[in-house]
C-alpha cells in the first residue's frame, strides 16, 4: 500500500473515533435532558413534553385573553382609552 492510502485509513479512522465520541456526548447529552423533563415536567419522552408544551401555550394565551379583556373593562369602567 502506498503512503496516500496509508494516511487515508489513518484519517478515516481518526474521523470515526471522533464521531463515536461526539455521538457518546450526544447520548450523554439527551440522557440527562430527558432527566430533566421527567423531573420538572413529569413527562416520561419527548411525545409527552410536545403535548404538555402545547398545553401550556393554549392556557397562556387564554389568560392573556382574558387579561386583556378585563385591561380593556378597567379601561373603560374608568375612562381611560
Amino acid at each position: 500500500m502506498d503512503k496516500n492510502k496509508i494516511n487515508s485509513i489513518i484519517n478515516l479512522k481518526k474521523e470515526i473515533e471522533e464521531s463515536k465520541n461526539e455521538l457518546n456526548e450526544l447520548k450523554g447529552s439527551r440522557k440527562t435532558l430527558l432527566a430533566s423533563l421527567k423531573k420538572e415536567f413529569k413527562c416520561k419522552n419527548l411525545e409527552e413534553a410536545e403535548k404538555k408544551l402545547q398545553k401550556m401555550e393554549k392556557e397562556v394565551n387564554k389568560m392573556k385573553k382574558e387579561l386583556n379583556e378585563q385591561i380593556a373593562e378597567l379601561e373603560k369602567v374608568y375612562d381611560l382609552d
